[in-house]
């Protein structure tokens, strides 16, 4: 596998964006809202659940243009997720 530089090519009209992003990694924190709904049976030994929950960045990365030097640390938070659905379900003893 190559350690090199991750050069990225995005043609999106009217103009030609290409990025040059060094392999690494990036930590950050950011604030998310978070909405769940979920159900619940009531039984005498074992108590079933099921739970929809979405969540959303409140903090995120705008589009990079071609006029801006993108670093490794830029282009990967630009890729950072913005939204989770979950589905859970299970039972409580």
């Amino acid at each position: 596998m190559d350690d090199g530089p991750l050069i990225v090519s995005s043609i999106v009209p009217p103009q030609t964006l290409f990025l040059r992003a060094e392999p690494g990694r990036t930590t950050f924190v950011r604030p998310w809202a978070t909405v769940g709904v979920g159900i619940s049976t009531p039984s005498p030994v074992i108590t079933p659940f099921i739970r929809f929950e979405f969540a959303y960045a409140l903090k995120t990365f705008s589009e990079l243009s071609p006029y801006q030097n993108a670093n490794g640390d830029d282009f990967r938070r630009r890729l950072a997720p913005t939204y989770q659905v979950a589905l859970y379900g299970g039972i409580r003893f």
